[in-house]
């Protein structure tokens, strides 16, 4: 596996995310809690699509 800073802009804040050794390219990973606040006061979730490089 491998640790990487993301960077979630409309939080404020880099967040260190843990990869799974042996993701596979085009696999989409969630961060519950991180996407952006709803109308109604509630908290979405971030998707991130997981790229791998050569």
């Amino acid at each position: 596996g491998a640790r990487k800073l993301v960077s979630v802009p409309h939080r404020r804040r880099t967040v260190v995310l843990t990869i799974p050794a042996g993701i596979r390219d085009g696999t989409r990973l969630r961060l519950r809690g991180m996407g952006r606040r709803s109308t109604t006061g509630g908290v979405g979730d971030l998707y991130l699509n997981i790229k791998i490089g050569s």
